[in-house]
C-alpha cells in the first residue's frame, strides 16, 4: 500500500466523529488484524484500565473469556471467525519467533552478541536490535536500527557489523578488569555491606528500646 500511494482509514480525533486517511502503519495493520469486527464478531470490554498510586494509567488487553460481551457472527466480516483464530496464532508465532523486535532496553536474549538491548542508534536514539547472520561458518551479530521500516515500510536507518564492536568492548572490559580495580572494587562493596549492616542494627535497637518504653501515663496523673 505504500509504494503506490495508498491511504487507509483511521479514526480522527475523539469527538469529531470524522475518519482520517493516512499512510499505513504496522500497528494500525495489527490493531486491525486483531480486532474481531474484522472477523465479523461483536465484543465489548477487551480491555481493562487503571491508574497506580502514582497516578499512572495502565493498559492491558484481556483474554477472550474475560471479556464483558462477545457474539461471533454478529455482522458480515472480511473473514471467518475460524481463519481469525488461525491468524491470531500465526501472529503470536511471528511475535515469539521475531523476539519483541523494537523493544526497550532490556535482559540479553539468546545469541552470542555481546550489547543485546544496549547499542543507541547516533541517527535516531533509538534502541538498537540484533540480527545474526551465518559469516565463515560462525554466528555474527548485526546491530540494526530499523523500527521505521518495521512499522511504516520505510528504510533501514542504519546497520552495524557487530563482530568488531564486541571485540573491541570485550577487550576494553578485559583490561579494565585488573588485580587493582578488583580490590578497589571489593573494598567498596564492603563498605557499603557494613553501612547497611550497622544501619540494620540501629533500627533493630531502636525498635526493642521503643517496645521496652513503658506507656506515658501524664494524662491519668492530671486526672487524679
Amino acid at each position: 500500500m505504500l509504494e503506490p500511494g495508498l491511504k487507509f482509514p483511521d479514526h480522527a480525533p475523539a469527538g469529531t466523529g470524522e475518519i482520517g486517511w493516512q499512510p499505513l502503519t504496522s500497528r494500525q495493520a495489527l490493531d486491525t488484524l486483531h480486532n474481531p469486527r474484522y472477523a465479523g464478531a461483536f465484543s465489548h470490554g477487551r480491555w481493562r484500565s487503571w491508574k497506580d498510586a502514582e497516578g499512572k494509567r495502565h493498559t492491558q488487553e484481556l483474554p477472550r473469556e474475560q471479556w464483558r460481551f462477545f457474539k461471533a457472527n454478529a455482522h458480515a466480516g472480511y473473514v471467518s471467525w475460524e481463519q481469525y483464530l488461525e491468524n491470531e496464532k500465526r501472529l503470536l508465532e511471528n511475535f515469539q519467533g521475531a523476539a519483541g523486535a523494537g523493544r526497550k532496553v532490556g535482559p540479553p536474549r539468546e545469541g552470542p552478541a555481546l550489547l543485546q538491548g544496549l547499542v543507541v542508534c547516533r541517527k535516531c536514539g533509538r534502541i538498537m536490535s540484533v540480527r545474526y547472520q551465518l559469516r565463515q561458518g560462525k554466528l555474527a551479530p548485526d546491530y540494526v536500527c530499523d523500527l521505521d521500516k518495521l512499522m511504516k515500510g520505510q528504510k533501514t536507518c542504519q546497520r552495524i557489523p557487530g563482530t568488531g564492536i564486541d571485540q573491541a568492548i570485550s577487550q576494553l572490559l578485559m583490561e579494565s578488569v585488573t588485580p587493582l580495580a578488583l580490590e578497589v572494587a571489593l573494598q567498596v562493596q564492603d563498605e557499603i555491606q557494613n553501612s547497611g549492616e550497622s544501619l540494620t542494627r540501629k533500627l533493630t535497637s531502636m525498635k526493642r528500646s521503643k517496645k521496652a518504653t513503658p506507656p506515658c501515663r501524664t494524662s491519668r496523673a492530671r486526672r487524679a
